[in-house]
């Protein structure tokens, strides 16, 4: 499958290069990733100090959220500040 030279923005180019499998390995190692994780070790042990369930589940979640951003972002890159903008490769 070729990839079109006009009218695909970037997203377009990255999905075809995933269904061709001319993707790359990923880009983060495991090394990378226990070094994000251990980062919360300290945030998530704190969790243990809430007063009640809900405020330790909300926390949790939002702890958890913020580092699975973190390692999207990782590996696939910044995420752009304007959703709805295109982004095209070619000028």
């Amino acid at each position: 499958m070729n990839v079109p030279e006009k009218g695909c923005n970037s997203n377009c180019r990255d999905l075809l290069n995933l269904v061709e499998g001319n993707i790359n390995q990923p880009i983060m190692n495991k090394e990378e990733f226990l070094a994000l994780a251990g980062s919360r070790y300290d945030a998530l042990q704190k969790l243990n100090q809430q007063p009640s369930f809900y405020d330790y589940e909300k926390l949790f979640s939002k702890l958890w959220q913020e580092l699975g951003r973190d390692v999207l972002e990782k590996n696939l890159g910044a995420v752009p500040t304007n959703r709805r903008k295109k982004n095209l490769s070619y000028p």
